[in-house]
């Protein structure tokens, strides 16, 4: 994959609003390398947050050092995979005071009670916005990260990134989208095309919202027995 470099007023509106989301295909194994990449070229080192529930952030723990998991614990739509997990373990050996934090699932936060019913949105924010230390790069879905309501049709989706700017303002989005190959969901499945676009390249879409094509994926190597 070709070098890219961070705008630097990509940079300020990290630094000032303490939050940066990157918005994934979840599965694309190229995912890793623009993260990678991309805290490298930070001049500051944040903490993590990801977008795995309670029992796969146990195994992950595990992981990080160097025990023995349970691979059944894991989702199958491509979130917990071996590139993340290495990822996520080469980022904590070399920054052992920066925190990794799940924010999918977690026990301790709010249930639903009496006529209180949170969607899955509202509880991931309600538990990042809980849990989090400025400054963090979130990871997780590319719906989620929105910051504006979604028309699906029959339903609207409220985001994750839509309820994190009602409370903490505005912060830098990326959709990191793969324009060709394949990936991993749940099985392996193809990129619908895109053709026209600037590839390897972060590029500004306005009210601090910004887009990375990948050339081509790869499915990401899933956890097995």
């Amino acid at each position: 994959m070709n070098n890219f470099k961070i705008p630097q007023n990509l940079i300020e509106e990290f630094e000032i609003s303490g939050v940066l989301a990157l918005g994934e295909y979840h599965g694309v194994k190229e995912n890793y390398w623009f993260y990678e990449e991309f805290l490298n070229q930070l001049p500051f080192t944040p903490n993590i947050a990801v977008e795995l529930k309670d029992s796969e952030r146990l195994e992950l723990e595990k992981f990080l050092t160097n025990k023995e998991i349970d691979y059944t614990k894991f989702n199958k739509d491509g979130r917990a995979n071996v590139e993340f997990f290495n990822f996520l373990k080469k980022f904590k050996d070399v920054n052992p005071e920066s925190k990794i934090l799940c924010f999918d699932e977690i026990d301790t936060a709010p249930k639903s009670n009496d006529e209180v019913n949170y969607t899955r949105d509202e509880q991931m924010a309600i538990n990042f916005l809980n849990n989090y230390e400025k400054p963090t790069l979130i990871i997780a879905g590319n719906l989620h990260i929105q910051k504006s309501k979604i028309n699906l049709g029959t339903s609207e989706l409220v985001p994750m990134g839509y309820l994190m700017k009602n409370k903490i303002g505005n912060f830098p989005t990326i959709l990191v989208i793969p324009t060709s190959g394949s990936f991993f969901n749940n099985e392996i499945k193809q990129i619908k095309p895109i053709v026209d676009v600037k590839i390897n390249e972060i590029l500004e879409k306005g009210d601090m919202n910004y887009r990375y094509y990948i050339e081509e994926s790869h499915p990401v190597t899933i956890f097995n027995p």
